[in-house]
């Protein structure tokens, strides 16, 4: 655990290792997806404005989330406001996304957003952009997920196997609160599953799936709707491994209900799986072909799908690749 990587010296100020992830996976996210740009007939850097729209939105989306999954404790309790803001806290709490705070859910659906807005400004089919998102989206948040590590968050149940973590004294995981949440006091640190790597494990392997599958996709859409299944099916099952998050019981009208053994995640899991899964068979049953830019078509008077064009988005992505290797070598040579 070390949540500071390191202190800047003169200003004595902390680089906190959950953001440094964040942005290290958004980077490798864009680095990567820049390598196919002509897929979607893109140049590179309109492929990082395309990140950049959706990190920002994914985070404005994952507050926003949290803010409503424990509204009390922004609005009610006043465990998260700053003092000196006085009756405008609840402002700043909401701000205040360094102390964490964010939903993955709530950032998955604020960065589908950001993709659409950046899709109907470049006239792109959107689900189309979802599809070439959607490896980069595995692998930063197989990288997020080693900050959250490094944080102390999403951290996971008491364990006794081989690879069980334990993290120092003071953690969050450790602390004992009185009825109120307020810390008073730690107990021994003991091993817990180290929930964040299996997350980790789990994102590293769907993106190696996905980047695999994407020039082989057969229709608009297949890349996203797997990754959504994948992803949902997965944090159903990695919630049972954490302790951050118990059993759903919200206060609703004053009393609190009781939902019973699984967590508000697991909950939310099951129907988005659903759509998704749902979503999967209509797109498959459509087989609508995935999108040929212009550039990359061999004929088709103007036409958009690879099955009305001489090119097909395999055929596409293929010489993407080839012009990326040409281009590796004659800078090789020229070096």
């Amino acid at each position: 655990m070390r949540p500071e990587l390191f202190r800047i010296p003169f200003i004595d100020k902390g680089v906190p290792a959950y953001g440094t992830m964040l942005m290290i996976g958004f980077l490798l996210a864009v680095l990567l997806a820049r390598r196919r740009h002509k897929c979607l007939g893109l140049a590179k850097a309109d492929v990082f404005d395309l990140g950049f729209a959706a990190v920002i939105c994914g985070i404005i989306g994952a507050r926003l989330m949290h803010v409503i999954l424990f509204w009390p404790s922004y609005f009610v309790s006043h465990e998260y406001w700053p003092e000196w803001m006085g009756p405008l806290g609840w402002a700043g709490a909401i701000l205040a996304t360094w102390n964490g705070g964010l939903v993955y859910y709530g950032g998955m659906g604020g960065g589908v957003f950001g993709i659409f807005l950046y899709a109907r400004i470049k006239k792109v089919p959107f689900v189309d952009v979802l599809d070439f998102v959607a490896p980069g989206g595995a692998l930063g948040l197989a990288v997020t997920r080693v900050g959250c590590f490094l944080n102390g968050c999403c951290f996971g149940k008491p364990s006794s196997l081989p690879w069980a973590v334990k993290f120092p004294g003071r953690s969050y995981l450790y602390a004992i609160r009185d009825a109120g949440e307020n810390v008073i006091g730690y107990c021994e640190p003991y091993s817990v599953h180290p929930a964040q790597l299996y997350e980790t494990l789990a994102a590293l392997t769907l993106f190696a799936l996905l980047w695999w599958l994407y020039p082989r996709r057969r229709f608009a859409g297949q890349i996203s709707w797997i990754f959504g299944m994948c992803y949902t099916a997965w944090r159903f099952c990695n919630e049972f491994f954490r302790a951050d998050s118990g059993p759903w019981r919200p206060e609703i009208f004053g009393k609190v209900r009781d939902f019973g053994p699984l967590t508000v995640f697991q909950y939310m899991s099951i129907p988005i799986f659903a759509i998704f899964m749902v979503t999967y068979l209509v797109s498959m049953r459509r087989a609508r072909p995935p999108y040929v830019p212009p550039s990359e078509r061999d004929t088709g008077g103007g036409k958009n799908d690879a099955s009305e064009a001489g090119g097909t988005a395999e055929d596409a992505c293929e010489r993407n690749a080839e012009g990326s290797r040409e281009g590796s070598e004659e800078r090789r040579e020229e070096g």
